[in-house]
């Protein structure tokens, strides 16, 4: 026998479960868990949040047609002046190792907010469960601009849930949402303060030509710019790019900002840019993404 309150109600809208996500961040899984939730949200009574797991999105996910049967791959970036692995980057995969577009054409608006509320979870949940001892770092998913609050509360309480350090999470500020903001650099700087403050670092993604001009960013205290794989690619063959790539990493180091040469495939390419000034790098040249396990790099790459 069940309790009548834990009997399935009627699926929710897209919009609803939007707003009761944004609402109420935290809940615990139950047979009853959206009827629940929904009566919290509505008598907006006043409770101590409890953890928050993947089986309580995973519930609401299934409410708007998203099957999660997607998982991660972890690739390193790796510090060659230490000669070690500093972070790994999450990358969605489907669940036999399917590249990330595979999954992502199942993704549309009505259930964007929950994939982006699982692709955090998984991530983290699955780099805890491998005992990953280094950073994490997760794309930032678009709608976080939007809501930086919620996008932490839901983050934290997923470190905490499943006991990894949210000191060692790093969020990527894709390219796809940089350019955008740039017309709005007062908005951007609030954000970035915003996840700072409490604890998180934050990253520039595919940075380059396409995040308008450097200057206009210097006033974001972000850690780190991961250069753009167009940048990067055959670096040392093309003098006029090395000589902007030379000017972008100068402009970098005075702006206190940290350089990752992300796509590195060849030692070619690794040398050119560890004489540039260098010291973070990922890449095929180190190692290709895991699927839900860590890779190892070799010794013979810092050669």
């Amino acid at each position: 026998m069940h309790d009548d309150n834990d009997n399935p109600q009627e699926h929710l809208t897209p919009q609803q479960l939007e707003e009761l996500l944004i609402k109420l961040p935290f809940a615990a899984p139950s047979r009853g868990f959206v009827n629940r939730v929904m009566r919290d949200v509505e008598r907006r009574a006043a409770r101590e949040p409890v953890e928050y797991d993947l089986d309580t999105v995973t519930e609401l996910s299934r409410q708007v047609g998203l099957k999660p049967d997607w998982t991660m791959a972890f690739q390193p970036i790796v510090d060659v002046e230490r000669r070690t692995v500093v972070a790994h980057e999450a990358l969605v995969r489907g669940p036999n190792n399917e590249p990330a577009q595979q999954v992502l054409e199942r993704v549309n608006r009505d259930n964007i907010c929950l994939f982006e509320e699982l692709c955090r979870i998984k991530a983290v949940r699955l780099a805890s469960e491998l005992g990953m001892q280094t950073d994490l770092s997760i794309n930032f998913p678009p709608r976080a601009f939007r809501l930086p609050d919620r996008t932490i509360t839901a983050t934290m309480a997923a470190a905490r849930c499943y006991g990894f350090p949210q000191e060692r999470l790093i969020f990527e500020i894709t390219r796809s949402e940089a350019p955008r903001l740039s017309e709005d650099r007062a908005r951007l700087e609030e954000i970035v303060d915003h996840y700072n403050a409490r604890g998180f670092r934050t990253a520039f993604d595919d940075f380059g030509p396409g995040f308008d001009n450097l200057a206009g960013f210097g006033g974001c205290r972000t850690d780190m710019v991961k250069l753009e794989m167009a940048m990067v690619r055959d670096i040392h063959k093309h003098p006029s790019r090395l000589a902007l790539l030379r000017e972008l990493l100068a402009a970098c180091n005075d702006l206190g900002y940290q350089a990752v040469a992300k796509g590195v495939e060849t030692y070619e390419e690794f040398d050119t840019l560890r004489e540039l000034g260098v010291s973070l790098f990922q890449g095929f040249y180190f190692a290709r993404p895991a699927f839900q396990s860590l890779a190892s790099v070799p010794s013979s790459v810092y050669r």
